[in-house]
């Protein structure tokens, strides 16, 4: 039994996505119309629930000037942590390594995957989870981080800036 389970965990991690071209950086750039920030952790299993939203928010705004970036917080990340982590979502985006928590602690960011809109004057729009699915059993009923991002490309002030975190803590020195 102990073999099969080991088959099949190395057939999964062999058949993991390789679109993904994680690119660590050590600051984000801005987006001319706007930047998400996600605030994720390699070990934390929530995030996976979001894996195709992320993507498909990601393609919706790449030509409108929203740039995505991964924020790993948690004390104890590592670059081979992160790029694991990217290799299993098949996100493409840049991300940065936050073990001190700076970036979490000016944003204000306490869950992965939590997610920050800055608008394009860099001024944060909304803080809170990408969508309600961890409250709903996986169904989304209020895609929290899609409609900020239609508010922000719209040029209208986000409706809801704020919502409570769900998933992981995250865990700082």
């Amino acid at each position: 039994m102990k073999k099969i389970i080991l088959l099949i965990i190395s057939v999964l991690l062999v058949a993991a996505p390789l679109s993904a071209k994680p690119q660590l950086v050590k600051r984000y750039e801005p987006g001319a119309r706007g930047t998400v920030l996600l605030f994720v952790a390699s070990m934390c299993p929530c995030t996976d629930a979001h894996r195709e939203m992320v993507k498909r928010l990601m393609a919706d705004t790449e030509s409108r000037g929203v740039d995505f970036y991964c924020v790993f917080s948690n004390a104890g990340e590592t670059r081979d942590l992160a790029e694991h982590f990217f290799r299993q979502l098949g996100w493409d985006m840049p991300y940065l390594l936050d073990g001190r928590g700076k970036l979490a602690q000016q944003f204000g960011a306490t869950n992965t995957p939590q997610a920050i809109v800055l608008d394009g004057m860099q001024q944060m729009v909304y803080r809170g989870p990408i969508d309600d699915s961890n409250r709903n059993f996986g169904r989304i009923t209020k895609p929290y981080l899609q409609n900020a991002l239609a508010d922000v490309i719209d040029g209208r002030p986000v409706q809801i800036a704020e919502v409570p975190p769900t998933g992981c803590w995250i865990v700082s020195r």
